[in-house]
C-alpha cells in the first residue's frame, strides 16, 4: 500500500494491490460498456485506485478522460495488428518464388501497403532495394581500395576487378529499373527479355568479383568484404525472381489503359 502525504485541501490518493484477475477487463458485452465500466467500482478496485472517493491531483475528470484514452488505444490496437498481418500476407506471398525468402520479407516488407498483389510493383521493389544495395557495396569496395594497407598483390587484383564488376551492376540495375517503370502491352515480351538478361548479368558481376577472391588469402577484411558481396548477390537473385513471375504472369499484371 501506498498513500501520498495528507494534504488539508485534497483527500488522500489510495493505491491498493491487484485483486480482480485481468481477464475480467475484457469481458465487454459492446463498447457502450466501456464508459460505465470506467466510472465502476470494479474497474477502479482492478487497477487499484479508488477515483470514486479521491482525487488525482485534484482533477477527476483529467483521471477518467486518460483511462478512457488508455481504454481506446487497447480497443483500436487489435484492428492496426489485423491490418499490418494483412500488409505482411502480401509480401509473404510475393517472396515465396525467390531464394532467399528471409531477406526478400524483411527487405520488402516496407512496400506491402502499396505492392499488394501486383507483379509488376514487386519486380519494381525487387530491383529498387538491389540497386541500393549494390550501390553500398560498391562505396565499401572503392573505400578498401583507397584506405587498406591489406589490399596488395592478389588481393588488390581481385578488389580493383570486382569493383569493375560493381559498377557493371550498377548500370544493369539502372537499366532494369528503367524497363519497370514503363512498362508496355506492345512491348512486353521484348521488355521482360531485356529485364531478365541485365538482372542475370547483374548476378554473374556478383559472383564473378566472389570468384576472383578464391585464391586470396582469406582474412578477417576478406571475409567481411566477401559477405558483403555475397549479400548484394541474393538481392539480385531476389530481383530476378520477382521480375521472372512478372514475365511469367503477363499482361495481366499490367493496369488496364
Amino acid at each position: 500500500m501506498y498513500q501520498t502525504k495528507p494534504n488539508l485541501s485534497e483527500k488522500v490518493l489510495t493505491l491498493k494491490p491487484f485483486i480482480t484477475p485481468p481477464s475480467q477487463l475484457w469481458t465487454f458485452p459492446d463498447h457502450s460498456d466501456i464508459i460505465s465500466y470506467l466510472n465502476g467500482s470494479q474497474f477502479h478496485h482492478l487497477l487499484g485506485i479508488q477515483l470514486s472517493q479521491y482525487y488525482i491531483f485534484g482533477k477527476m475528470a483529467y483521471a477518467k478522460k486518460i483511462l478512457t484514452f488508455i481504454f481506446s488505444a487497447f480497443l483500436i490496437i487489435p484492428t492496426l495488428l489485423a491490418a499490418v498481418n494483412g500488409d505482411h500476407s502480401y509480401v509473404e506471398d510475393a517472396c515465396s518464388v525467390t531464394r532467399y525468402q528471409d531477406l526478400c520479407i524483411h527487405s520488402l516488407a516496407s512496400f506491402s501497403s502499396t505492392a499488394k498483389n501486383s507483379p509488376s510493383r514487386w519486380a519494381r521493389a525487387g530491383v529498387s532495394v538491389t540497386l541500393g544495395e549494390t550501390k553500398n557495396v560498391a562505396r565499401y569496395l572503392v573505400y578498401l581500395k583507397k584506405h587498406s594497407n591489406r589490399m596488395k598483390g592478389k588481393g588488390g587484383v581481385a578488389l580493383s576487378d570486382c569493383i569493375e564488376c560493381f559498377e557493371n551492376a550498377i548500370d544493369e540495375l539502372h537499366k532494369s529499373l528503367g524497363v519497370l517503370r514503363k512498362l508496355s502491352r506492345t512491348t512486353f515480351v521484348t521488355q521482360m527479355g531485356d529485364l531478365n538478361t541485365w538482372l542475370s548479368a547483374a548476378l554473374t558481376d556478383g559472383d564473378t568479383c566472389l570468384d576472383g577472391f578464391e585464391e586470396v588469402q582469406t582474412g578477417k577484411q576478406i571475409k567481411s568484404l566477401q559477405n558483403r558481396v555475397l549479400r548484394a548477390t541474393r538481392f539480385t537473385s531476389n530481383a530476378l525472381a520477382l521480375a521472372n513471375k512478372l514475365a511469367a504472369t503477363g499482361l495481366r499484371s499490367l493496369p488496364d489503359p
